[in-house]
């Protein structure tokens, strides 16, 4: 697989904003060493990013232009680690309001 990827320069690989570290966020082409340092303590003193246009709005010198390529080079911005509200659905016909 690793020969197919160096024989595949258009391949690009998703690096996920909520969970990826500095040195796999400056693998994205317009993030360095300082962007990735913002984006990472921005990440931890507001919580997961709910989008790109999420991460423009609380990370200064990031704009639509930079995030288009940041997006073209492969930064998503995955689903977040916040619990769902219930995972768990009631069975059809029945009252989970009564005690069995």
């Amino acid at each position: 697989m690793a020969l197919w990827l160096v024989f595949c320069p258009g391949f690009v690989a998703a690096v996920d904003l909520n969970t990826a570290t500095a040195e796999q966020l400056q693998q994205i082409k317009g993030i360095g060493p300082r962007t990735a340092q913002l984006i990472l303590e921005e990440r931890q003193r507001g919580g997961d990013f709910d989008s790109l246009q999420n991460l423009a709005d609380r990370v200064k010198g990031i704009g639509p232009k930079k995030i288009g390529t940041m997006e073209q080079s492969g930064l998503t911005a995955g689903a977040s680690k916040k619990p769902a509200a219930s995972s768990v659905a009631p069975r059809p016909g029945v009252d989970i309001r009564k005690k069995p």
